[in-house]
């Protein structure tokens, strides 16, 4: 079964190609970062989630706590997966977060999403893909949700958690992992 991303939002294309066209014209894209301009396309979405510390302590919940805040998209270039960008929508309004052409969650999510289509339940069903960000406390991770499961695989850059990266594990015990971590 395939790991399904998220559709487009409105305005999403033109705000990617409009950011790439500035900061080309800025001069801020090397040559060596295999980014061509002239042949470079986009991954659906990936729809990111915020957890804050003070509502998973208060709700005891990922679910519940996970604020959706934006979308990713992976940038392919020559064949390659070469950079990702990051869009939010504040009222009502599309805006650009962010670009990487290098850093460890470009290639960590490269290396999760093999990883998660290699794993017997992703195969059994289908999951849309999210990504999961709780900065606090330094855990990235990809999560992948249907109507009946959760799973969370971290990414990098995530430190400190005892959790192994690449792995799949049950939200809950993600959760309880996590609500350990929480400021006393």
């Amino acid at each position: 079964m395939p790991i399904l991303f998220s559709s487009h939002s409105d305005g999403a294309s033109e705000m990617i190609a409009s950011t790439l066209k500035d900061i080309s014209a800025s001069g801020l894209i090397h040559t060596g970062s295999g980014l061509d301009l002239s042949d470079v396309s986009t991954s659906l979405p990936i729809d990111v989630f915020h957890v804050g510390g003070p509502d998973l302590a208060k709700m005891k919940s990922l679910i519940e706590a996970a604020q959706e805040v934006g979308w990713r998209y992976l940038l392919q270039s020559g064949g390659e997966i070469v950079a990702d960008i990051h869009l939010g929508r504040k009222d009502g309004k599309l805006y650009f977060v962010s670009m990487a052409l290098d850093g460890p969650t470009l290639s960590s999510t490269i290396q999760a999403l093999r990883a998660a289509e290699e794993d017997a339940r992703v195969q059994q069903q289908d999951f849309q893909l999210r990504e999961l960000n709780l900065a606090w406390c330094y855990f990235t991770a990809l999560w992948l949700h249907n109507e009946t499961q959760d799973l969370i695989m971290p990414i990098e850059p995530t430190i400190g958690h005892k959790l192994n990266l690449y792995h799949l594990y049950n939200l809950n015990d993600v959760t309880q992992v996590l609500l350990s971590r929480l400021p006393s």
